[in-house]
């Protein structure tokens, strides 16, 4: 068995008006055990996520801070936004590994007042619904297919690419974040382009607007006598460097 490094992000998502307050959208990134998720969901084959990046694109920080898991946090963060009693939300999903996740998150959020429903939809219903804006919550993951840090930053959060005009299906908008993105996809430095980015994912991670879930690793099984099988850095199959040897 081969394992690629652990690089695709699964993330909660998080949107509606109850969870438009950053205090709760922080509070639901205390509230969740990313590790338990790992351990019991990934049987073990991942580790928690603390940025919005994958582990092999440039600008990735493995030093930036991530929300620890506080029960306590998260309820005085709920009681500072109004919610002490909590609220309902539904998570929508789709396919196992996803609808699972959401049965544990249920369990956890359900700590600090916050009544989760599971709605599971079929793959192109769930696509049209994620556009419309009107999810509550929801479970996706994000690979970036060219490696380099603007195809996720410049895809995901800008205000000009919610719903049906981009990829930001949180809907989330925020004027600070918008004005890292150009600068830092055109700089030609790329010691400072980096920094840049790394900056913007520590304000990301301030303002919330996801909860980074976790990077799962890809095993594959292989012939005992097939050698130089790897992944590439996206976490896709690379054949360039296999043969077989007796």
């Amino acid at each position: 068995v081969v394992y690629g490094t652990p690089v695709t992000n699964q993330s909660v998502f998080v949107q509606t008006a109850d969870i438009s307050d950053v205090r709760v959208r922080q509070a639901v990134n205390y509230a969740i055990n990313k590790q338990e998720i790992v351990d019991t969901i990934l049987e073990g084959r991942g580790e928690p996520a603390n940025t919005y990046v994958g582990k092999t694109i440039p600008s990735y920080n493995p030093d930036q801070e991530d929300y620890p898991f506080d029960v306590e946090k998260a309820k005085e963060l709920m009681k500072e936004a109004g919610y002490e009693d909590g609220f309902d939300v539904t998570i929508t999903v789709n396919g196992d590994v996803r609808t699972r996740t959401a049965t544990l998150i249920q369990a956890q959020l359900a700590e600090i007042g916050i009544n989760v429903d599971i709605e599971a939809l079929e793959w192109g219903t769930y696509l049209d619904q994620l556009k419309t804006g009107e999810l509550d919550m929801y479970i996706l993951g994000w690979s970036n297919s060219t490696i380099d840090p603007d195809r996720s930053f410049s895809t995901l959060f800008p205000s000009d690419q919610c719903g049906y005009d981009g990829n930001n299906y949180t809907f989330f908008k925020n004027e600070e974040v918008n004005a890292f993105i150009n600068p830092a996809a055109i700089n030609t430095n790329h010691e400072e382009r980096m920094k840049q980015y790394q900056d913007l994912q520590a304000l990301l991670m301030e303002q919330a607007p996801w909860v980074p879930l976790f990077y799962q690793q890809q095993p594959a099984g292989t012939n005992a006598k097939l050698k130089g099988f790897e992944y590439d850095k996206n976490a896709n199959f690379y054949f360039g460097n296999c043969r077989y040897e007796e």
